[in-house]
């Protein structure tokens, strides 16, 4: 009887020693993955934004032209 107690504690402690084991990985995994990506990241992020700013830009443009043409068609 105390030997089957034994295996099975042994089983849990071993259980237990696993998944410290999977998810330690897992988080050691998880923050290298991060710092190689932040440049990544940061790259896509200034992509983005000069993206955003051109597009700002022309809608700029375009509004300039909109309100052009509208003094012209109340001047006319």
């Amino acid at each position: 009887m105390l030997m089957i107690v034994l295996v099975i504690l042994g089983m849990f402690i071993l259980l237990g020693i696993g998944f410290v084991v999977v998810f330690g990985c897992l988080g050691i995994f998880l923050l290298i993955d991060s710092l190689f990506h932040r440049d990544e990241r940061k790259a896509q992020r200034q992509k983005m934004d000069e993206e955003n700013r051109k597009a700002e830009q022309m809608l700029a443009n375009m509004r300039r032209e909109n309100e052009k043409l509208r003094q012209q068609i109340k001047n006319k």
